[in-house]
């Protein structure tokens, strides 16, 4: 039983698709997407609401930079994984599942599409932040960070219409996602060599530098770093898959691709973790927003003086003051 192995076929793209796998990795991929979409509906959502919820958080450029990216992987853990779990599923049962297909790949590339760009986004902002901080306080504002990622979600459609339209390949669009690939990379590695350079210069000068610019240096960095270690994970997790389509041409639904995009869709599940965490604020927050919503779900009230000082001692703080280190 558990080596069958279920053949169907279907036509995609121009060519004929074999629709087998096996039913014991069938049943192993449905069940990690489905654990891996669970917790990623849930600690993106806690991370979300947690930003919404407090007030200075709403006020902060690199808040709304991670509210930005707990969106795209909420959506991936609300799509992406699911829609995987039940496209395997059905491809377990001996059909192709050709109607879910193109849903599959529109929210798999537009989902992946955006977290990428966001996050390089994401390195120039504290590039800026660390190299340019009187410049990123004064141009940086949440408003400016708003606008610049709702094109960055607008402009996710264009690479994804053409994957979910099996439009057929050509050097000018694989070029151009080669390109989009090597810029972004470009990108992400010139603002951490600027980092880089700039933390050690100022490194030399720092016991002459005031209790405040060495307080907003050293958030910065501490910030930088975590940003660092959100796009590091990002590319270890999709690492696998790079590796898998470079040496193996075998159809996508076969054990060589399904375990690597699911340890590359994990990157969605790992990131609140990284949120809460390496943020000690984002923690003080959560347990506090936590315990208000079982206060008023058990109907025992919370008491006021153990919420209010807190509030009361953080809303006059500067937006700069977010900080997802601990």
């Amino acid at each position: 039983m558990y080596h069958l192995q279920v053949k169907n076929s279907s036509i995609q793209g121009g060519s004929r698709k074999e629709c087998s796998f096996q039913f014991a990795n069938g049943v192993a991929v449905i069940s990690v997407n489905a654990l891996f979409a669970f917790l990623g509906i849930i600690g993106n959502a806690l991370a979300l609401v947690t930003l919404w919820k407090t007030p200075r958080f709403r006020a902060s450029v690199s808040a709304m930079c991670v509210g930005a990216v707990a969106a795209t992987d909420l959506m991936t853990s609300l799509f992406v994984q699911p829609s995987l779990a039940i496209f395997i599923g059905i491809q377990v049962n001996g059909k192709c599942g050709d109607n879910l297909w193109p849903v599959l790949k529109f929210s798999g590339f537009y989902s992946c599409c955006a977290s990428v760009v966001i996050l390089c986004a994401m390195s120039v902002e504290r590039c800026l932040a660390i190299c340019c901080p009187i410049w990123h306080k004064r141009k940086i504002t949440v408003k400016v960070v708003k606008v610049v990622m709702i094109i960055i979600f607008i402009a996710a459609l264009f690479p994804a219409a053409p994957q979910t339209l099996e439009l057929p390949p050509s050097h000018f669009t694989s070029g151009m996602v080669i390109s989009g690939i090597c810029l972004v990379f470009i990108v992400i590695i010139s603002s951490y060599l600027a980092i880089f350079f700039r933390v050690l210069k100022q490194s030399r000068t720092f016991s002459h530098l005031s209790d405040n610019q060495r307080r907003s240096f050293s958030k910065n960095k501490r910030l930088a770093r975590t940003v660092a270690l959100i796009i590091g994970a990002y590319f270890l997790c999709w690492c696998p898959l790079g590796y898998s389509v470079q040496v193996s041409k075998t159809d996508f639904f076969t054990i060589s691709k399904i375990w690597p995009v699911t340890i590359g869709l994990f990157s969605s599940t790992l990131n609140p973790v990284i949120y809460f965490f390496r943020g000690s604020e984002f923690r003080k927050e959560l347990k506090l927003h936590l315990a208000v919503c079982v206060g008023h779900c058990t109907k025992n009230n919370v008491a006021p003086q153990n919420i209010t000082p807190y509030n009361q001692e953080h809303s006059n703080q500067n937006s700069s003051a977010f900080n997802i280190d601990s």
